[in-house]
């Protein structure tokens, strides 16, 4: 999280969330059998008035669903 707001420095109107947010999401990835420690899916949410307009997830190896052009492209 820290590198994306390291990159996307005027991020005013985004929330970058931690790990936390993806066990409350459902978005947990368990990766035990490679990595110590349950890890996150990939992804990005636009929303509007606090209603999720979209919900960018990301599937397998495409990291593409979820980086800051495809959530740009549907402002």
């Amino acid at each position: 999280m820290k590198a994306w707001a390291k990159r996307y420095p005027d991020h005013s109107r985004v929330k970058f969330l931690a790990y936390e947010s993806a066990r409350m999401l459902g978005l947990e990835l368990d990766r035990s059998e490679k990595a110590p420690a349950v890890h996150s899916h990939g992804y990005a949410f636009l929303l509007e008035d606090l209603k999720v307009e979209v919900a960018n997830v990301k599937q397998g190896g495409d990291f593409t669903v979820s980086d800051a052009e495809e959530i740009l492209e549907s402002l």
